[in-house]
């Protein structure tokens, strides 16, 4: 994210400031992670991780609760509670962000975009894109191709 920040065009603020609030994000994300480690989050810490590092890749929900050493059903209620959404949509969101910035950093196509993220349906991954980032990712590739 530093690289992107100094490379982003001087006379384009709003670039500087989605890239501030990634970074931030991130930050927040690893403080998030970290707090997981105290009480009865705690053994979630290794399902998270594993989740994070893994977010492109089609891992069912029981390897992420294997790493943890809980059930499934488990692993999902208490990273529900925590993290306020389901872990398939957190990695999904994961995946979105990831696509987002595939659109706005590179010349790839919608679909090599999707694909790349994760998303082997285009159709599905257009309308969750719309609906995480309010707009299309035709939109989004065409405002930072500007």
């Amino acid at each position: 994210i530093f690289e992107m920040i100094s490379s982003a065009p001087p006379q384009n603020p709003l670039r500087y400031k989605e890239l501030l609030y990634r970074l931030l994000a991130l930050l927040l994300e690893e403080d998030a992670i970290e707090r997981t480690s105290a009480g009865k989050y705690a053994n979630l810490v290794p399902g998270v991780r594993l989740l994070r590092q893994t977010f492109l890749e089609d891992i069912p929900i029981g390897q992420f609760a294997q790493a943890c050493n809980i059930s499934a059903s488990s692993f999902r209620s208490l990273f529900t509670q925590f993290y306020g959404v389901p872990p398939l949509r957190y990695r999904n969101q994961l995946r979105i962000n990831y696509a987002m910035q595939l659109l706005a950093e590179s010349r790839c196509t919608i679909e090599e975009a999707a694909e790349t993220s994760g998303f082997h349906n285009l159709g599905y991954f257009c309308r969750l894109y719309k609906k995480a980032t309010g707009e299309t990712p035709g939109q989004t590739r065409s405002r930072y191709l500007d």
